[in-house]
Parts: structure tokens; C-alpha cells; sequence
């Protein structure tokens, strides 16, 4: 059992991917934190979106993570890089 007590403000999903090597989760803190599993340690912040962040869902055999957030974008990210790769901007409709 580990603790992540990293956060400041509510997390409002966690996923695990990367054949669960990583824990992703998110929040009202507008970044997503990637934490080793094994280490129990955030070794990094994906940084971009500009309100709360809902949803993050790990494609894991792509190595990709698809975020929404209430600043109405959906980001694409890539996993083995740690760089946006895509948003679609005023997305609605969650």
C-alpha cells in the first residue's frame, strides 16, 4: 500500500497504465501526475490545461492518454515522450 499525498485540491480520477507501471491521476489542480508504482514517487507533471481536469484515460498499447477538462479541451498526450500531442479545443457535451 502506498501514499500519494501530493495533492492540494480533490483528485477526481486515477488510472494506471504502462502495464501498470504507472499510477496517472487528476484533478482540481489542472495537471495530470504520473507516480511510479514501484518507488511510490511523482516523477512527472503534465502541465497545459487551465481549469479542473475530469477524466484521463490511458491507451496503453499506444503509450497515449487521452485528458478532458472543464477548460472544454481534450488533450492528447504521448506517454513516452510526456508531450502534448493534440487537443480539440470547445469540446462540449460531457
Amino acid at each position: 500500500v502506498r501514499n500519494f499525498d501530493t495533492f492540494r485540491r480533490p483528485v477526481q480520477n486515477v488510472t494506471f497504465c504502462s502495464k501498470g507501471r504507472f499510477l496517472i491521476a487528476a484533478g482540481g489542480e489542472m495537471v495530470i501526475r504520473l507516480f511510479d508504482v514501484k518507488q511510490g514517487d511523482e516523477f512527472r507533471t503534465l502541465k497545459g490545461h487551465e481549469a479542473m481536469v475530469w477524466d484521463v484515460v490511458a491507451l496503453d498499447e499506444q503509450d497515449l492518454l487521452i485528458t478532458c477538462s472543464a477548460d472544454k479541451t481534450v488533450r492528447l498526450w504521448d506517454l513516452r515522450s510526456f508531450r502534448e500531442l493534440f487537443r480539440v479545443q470547445d469540446a462540449e457535451g460531457w
